[in-house]
């Protein structure tokens, strides 16, 4: 299988590249074996559940009814998977980490007075000759007339600022609003978009604190004083995005996937992946044979 012969089988999604580098062994399974997941991550739920809530807190109305707009969301992030959900906790646990991340993001003042410009936009953009698909989180002109990205996070570790200025995620966003195109209101638009700031949202900042761990990490407060984490990046970066993404792809559309164990634990493709070691029976001998079927009618 050559590069052209991988190419023909995937969608470079930002999705795609985010599973060959979580595991290639899992990225070979998902696309192209074109084997359905075992099972689903319920975490998986409870984030597109929260980035729909975001969505329509800013496209429809700030005074949506934070509990009930979030079980819709998880309801209908459920029914749309046709799979069996390992549910990790229940829905009661979801729900109450939900309230306390969309409250917060809720009661910010910089949330409530920007103006979202894209939510939850689908882009495309060719790189290297390449199509690349994805959908942008959200684009917003802030208060103070800045322009910002925000990649909108539910993970459980927070990121440090190396991490995100090589997020090659983050960077092909930035890429693709500026030499690509958008999809609004089904017309595919180019924008030419140039933000001050390329950010992290991380929502789990605004988890409450159940013990005291120091003096600033009191009983009651948000785990983070301010959830965004803010970079800034210009054409010297997306020069070295478009060399460092050249090599990923050399690496990527090379027919020698492998397995990472450290991502096993989250895998929903153990199954799968298990499989590969089951050998075939082996082939035995004539008198091997008749010497086991002896012992067998014994």
């Amino acid at each position: 299988m050559n590069r052209n012969d991988i190419l023909s089988m995937i969608q470079l999604r930002q999705s795609t590249i985010k599973d060959w580098l979580a595991c290639p062994m899992m990225f070979r399974l998902k696309h192209i074996d074109k084997i359905p997941p075992a099972t689903r991550n319920s975490a998986a739920l409870h984030g597109i559940a929260l980035h729909r809530v975001i969505h329509r807190l800013h496209t429809e109305s700030f005074d949506l009814d934070l509990e009930t707009s979030y079980l819709d969301a998880l309801d209908e992030a459920e029914r749309e998977f046709l799979i069996p959900i390992v549910w990790k906790l229940d829905r009661e646990k979801y729900l109450q980490n939900a309230t306390e991340i969309l409250f917060g993001y809720y009661s910010r003042d910089e949330n409530r007075d920007c103006e979202v410009i894209l939510s939850e936009i689908p882009f495309r953009v060719k790189i290297h000759g390449l199509l690349f698909t994805g959908t942008i989180d959200q684009v917003r002109r802030n208060p103070d007339g800045t322009l910002e990205l925000l990649d909108l996070k539910s993970n459980q570790q927070q990121p440090t600022l190396a991490f995100l200025m090589n997020d090659w995620q983050l960077n092909m966003y930035l890429y693709a609003l500026k030499f690509g195109e958008l999809l609004i209101n089904g017309i595919w638009t180019k924008l030419c978009l140039e933000p001050d700031f390329a950010s992290w949202y991380f929502l789990r900042g605004h988890e409450i604190r159940k013990r005291t761990t120091g003096p600033d990490k009191l009983k009651g407060m948000e785990k983070m004083n301010d959830p965004v984490i803010r970079t800034m990046k210009g054409d010297a970066e997306l020069k070295t995005f478009k060399v460092e993404l050249k090599k990923l792809l050399n690496a990527m559309l090379r027919d020698w996937h492998f397995p990472n164990p450290n991502h096993c634990q989250l895998c929903d493709y153990s199954t799968a992946c298990l499989s590969r070691h089951q050998p075939d029976a082996p082939v035995l001998p004539a008198e091997l044979k008749q010497l086991v079927h002896e012992l067998e009618t014994v």
